[in-house]
């Protein structure tokens, strides 16, 4: 197994790893350190801000980690390993390692720089030994070659998701390059460079900063115009982050990890090499201060009231309404609709004059409020607070006066009943049998509404009147009460000795008259 260390800091000590306790925060600055034989082991390191609560995340498993990259979107951590020939990731706690891209040899050997594209779910990365910029799709786990013509030495990378473009810088060409996000239409951005080392890309700005193995620090528009050195103190030849939402670029000098405005100026010592005590490589920033898997600079746009680059919900919410104290007009009382009916900017719901309230939320206060707890109304009107001023028949009256609100005041019959309440609209109500059932709905009108044989069927509709109308023997479907009775009827059999009687009577009265 081939070893390769780049000793940037010198002093070192015997290193003790301590997982990430469970559930603690994931932003913070993250690195590599590869292993010094013999004095550390390989480690994947993670502290806050401040250069404090420093732990080491994976301590075991690890060989020769370089380039070092971060997926807010899912929480994931990518590295880079050149000694064991492959690309890994886990989890921002440090669990859940697996191998994203691993040999054979000639498909990835020293993987020096990485680049994620989160939307997409791909990664890029640079292999200085094969010469070649790549692209593994993190769904389904296949590799692309992007580009191979012409590249010597490819290290630092990075993505221009907007503008479609991948940069990368060549140690063994001297170029600043770029090409479409699949490959195609490759450029060189700057040639000519001595030995350029890694970069970061300032969107925000349009500029690509880089560094030279001599450790001078440069930056460029990203299409190479107005290339110029920045001072960032003496800083060496390792990888650069942009943390795009704090505005700083974070590298390596003699001291320790520093970060600086992208001017160069406030630099900051982060973590001390005495803290250290190894050699860091690859960074990671993460900014994900509410764990809501959405980078905070990608939050800024919608979730940044006061601009102060922290989204809101990190913001002091003394009152837990949702809107931060800089922005809530009524920062110790909560009013998530944070209304204010005088735009004095103090809210309804803490204004101390009740005059200068809004009970009724309707945007009015109530010293100006005709109708203060009615929301709909803001005047009396015709109806009075409380009570709808509409018309939903359009007759020109309010219903709350409207003996018909739903339909037209019409009486059609002309009873002086209108057809809303009318029980016989269309025709007057008389009950002229007094039935107490309206002519209009009578079943007999006219006549008493009676059934004098109980077979359900009143007498003045009855056709049997007296009999049960509801009998029907030999089912004809004509009621029995309605047949003649002419014949009794008798059967077969009956016929037959009928017959027979008959004749023999014949007979016998033929006799007698002979």
């Amino acid at each position: 197994m081939r070893s390769r260390q780049l000793v940037l800091v010198s002093v070192l000590f015997e290193i003790i790893a301590v997982p990430l306790a469970a559930g603690a925060p994931s932003s913070g600055i993250y690195w590599s350190q590869p292993a010094i034989p013999n004095v550390s082991p390989a480690v994947i390191w993670r502290a806050d801000f401040d250069g404090s609560n420093i732990q080491a995340i994976i301590a075991f498993g690890l060989d020769g980690p370089w380039p070092v990259v971060a997926d807010v979107s899912t929480h994931k951590i990518y590295w880079g390993d050149v000694n064991l020939q492959c690309i890994q990731r886990a989890n921002l706690d440090g669990t859940s390692v697996d191998t994203v891209v691993a040999g054979p040899f000639n498909f990835i050997e020293d993987p020096a720089g990485l680049a994620i594209d989160p939307q997409n779910q791909r990664l890029y990365w640079t292999d200085f030994n094969v010469n070649k910029l790549a692209r593994t799709n993190l769904i389904t786990h296949t590799t692309t070659t992007l580009v191979t013509t012409g590249t010597v030495i490819p290290l630092g990378i990075d993505l221009d998701l907007d503008g479609g473009f991948v940069y990368w810088v060549e140690a063994g060409a001297g170029k600043l390059r770029r090409a479409q996000l699949d490959g195609t239409s490759v450029q060189d951005v700057l040639t000519g460079l001595n030995n350029p080392r890694y970069l970061a890309l300032d969107l925000e700005h349009g500029r690509v900063y880089w560094n030279l193995l001599n450790g001078n620090m440069w930056r460029a528009n990203l299409d190479g115009t107005n290339s110029q050195r920045i001072d960032f103190g003496f800083t060496s030849n390792g990888f650069l982050t942009l943390d795009r939402l704090d505005r700083k670029l974070y590298y390596l000098d003699y001291r320790g990890i520093v970060r600086a405005d992208l001017d160069g100026t406030h630099r900051e010592l982060v973590i001390l090499s005495s803290d250290l005590t190894f050699a860091a490589f690859g960074f990671a920033i993460v900014h994900d201060c509410n764990e809501n898997m959405i980078d905070d600079y990608d939050e800024l746009s919608y979730n940044d009231c006061n601009g102060n680059r922290n989204p809101d919900d990190c913001d002091p919410d003394a009152d837990g309404d949702g809107v931060t104290d800089d922005c809530d007009n009524c920062p110790q009382t909560p009013n998530a609709d944070q209304l204010d009916c005088n735009s004095n900017t103090l809210g309804n719901a803490c204004e101390p004059d009740p005059a200068d309230a809004d009970d009724d939320s309707d945007g009015v206060c109530n010293g100006a409020d005709g109708c203060p707890l009615d929301p709909e109304k803001t005047e009396p009107g015709i109806c009075g607070c409380g009570v709808s001023d509409a018309d939903s028949d359009r007759d020109g009256v309010a219903d709350c006066d409207d003996l018909c609100p739903g339909s037209p005041d019409v009486d059609s019959d002309g009873d002086s009943v209108l057809d809303c309440d009318d029980l016989c609209p269309g025709a007057p109500d008389i009950d002229s049998d007094g039935d107490s059932v309206l002519d209009c709905n009578d079943r007999c009108p006219g006549a008493p509404d009676v059934d004098s044989d109980g077979d359900t069927v009143l007498d003045c509709a009855d056709v049997c009147p007296g009999e049960d109308d509801r009998i029907d023997d030999n089912a004809n479907g004509i009621p029995d009460c309605l047949v003649p009775t002419i014949i009794p009827v008798v059967s077969h059999w009956g016929l037959i000795i009928l017959t027979l009687l008959l004749l023999v009577a014949a007979k016998t009265r033929f006799k007698r008259l002979a």
